[in-house]
């Protein structure tokens, strides 16, 4: 997660220091920079609920499955 905000950062304060005046950049990039700390609050609530969801398969659907994806579903 750090290593994604270190680019988007890096990506996105030149493009948002060439959007408007340069008397305004600080502002926006003070203004974006904020959007970074509610970003790494609620992403990992987000990513938990997407990725780490807790799915239970049924008999049929366990007796579908290979001796392969049996072993990755039980990590």
């Amino acid at each position: 997660m750090a290593c994604g905000q270190s680019f988007l950062e890096v990506a996105a304060n030149p493009y948002i220091t060439i959007l408007g005046p340069p008397e305004t950049a600080v502002r926006r990039l003070n203004l974006a920079q904020s959007f970074n700390a509610v970003g790494a609050v609620i992403t990992p609530f987000l990513g938990a609920a997407f990725i780490l969801t807790d799915t239970r398969h049924t008999p049929a659907e366990l007796a579908a499955m290979t001796a392969r994806q049996i072993s990755a579903y039980s990590y």
